[in-house]
């Protein structure tokens, strides 16, 4: 992406930039967690980017994704050990948002 619009193939439910310019999407495609994660690839453009799923993304500054499943749990992906970690918040969390410096909001329920 170049910071100009551009429309780029495929559904998505969600969408989210990471601080390294990385973009991610959760499609349309169903999975027993939420939608499918994909990561967009110059030039090829969408590749799934794991096996997990969510229902709400967003991506940190150093461009690992952070999800919100369909069972309201946060999950991170760790790039290091290439898994997701749990962060929390079991049946609360709704929505997930970062920001600079490591912010992160997350709406729930409670």
């Amino acid at each position: 992406m170049d910071g100009h619009w551009q429309k780029v193939k495929g559904c998505a439910t969600d969408i989210a930039f990471g601080g390294d310019e990385s973009f991610f999407k959760l499609g349309c495609n169903e999975h027993a967690s939420g939608f499918h994660i994909y990561k967009w690839h110059e030039p090829d453009g969408w590749r799934r980017f794991s096996q997990a799923g969510g229902v709400s993304l967003t991506v940190d500054e150093a461009g690992d994704p952070w999800v919100v499943n369909n069972r309201k749990t946060v999950f991170k992906y760790d790039a290091m050990d290439e898994r997701w970690l749990y962060m929390g918040l079991k049946n609360k969390a709704e929505e997930i948002a970062a920001g600079a410096g490591s912010v992160y909001a997350i709406a729930g329920s409670e």
